[in-house]
């Protein structure tokens, strides 16, 4: 930056959308763009239903959250679901990281095939790493996850050796 040449605000480049101040949340499209790709590989069930994709430039702790519209919500503006970004941590991620973290927040939106409900997916494992380390695989759902785990080990073993 030159010398004596006022710094921008980033007022002064995210735009009020219809007098409503536009500093926190702004549209995702490079999320979208992503989720397009990722939706018709593998989430089929997701094909066709609106989600909205927002970028949140605030104070959000989370890397990214993926929640359900109220009834009330998706008759106002349509949208079934909501992924909201962490601006600050999108730009830090690389292409690959921007790709699963997008992956990650699809799971999370299911909809049941005969009622059409939708619905937001918990996470396969809710563990710390210290409880694995002392007691092992303790749940079904820690032995499918430490298989997948041991997967990839061995598909970085094999790229490394290469």
């Amino acid at each position: 930056m030159r010398k004596g040449r006022k710094k921008e605000a980033i007022s002064d480049v995210q735009p009020k959308k219809d007098g409503v101040d536009a500093l926190k949340y702004f549209e995702a499209d490079a999320v979208k763009e992503i989720a397009d790709t990722l939706i018709e590989e593998f989430h089929n069930h997701l094909k066709g239903k609106p989600i909205m994709y927002l970028f949140n430039a605030g104070k959000m702790s989370d890397w990214a959250t993926m929640a359900k519209r109220s009834a009330k919500e998706v008759y106002i503006s349509g949208y079934l679901f909501l992924m909201e970004v962490n601006h600050a941590q999108w730009l830090l991620l690389t292409e690959e990281g921007r790709i699963a973290l997008v992956d990650h927040e699809l799971c999370h939106a299911g909809i049941d095939l005969e009622s059409g409900d939708t619905m937001i997916i918990d996470h396969d494992v809710e563990e710390f790493g210290a409880i694995v380390q002392r007691r092992g695989f303790w749940r079904e759902d820690l032995k499918l996850f430490g298989r997948a785990c041991g997967e990839q080990l061995e598909l970085l073993a094999s790229t490394e050796t290469k």
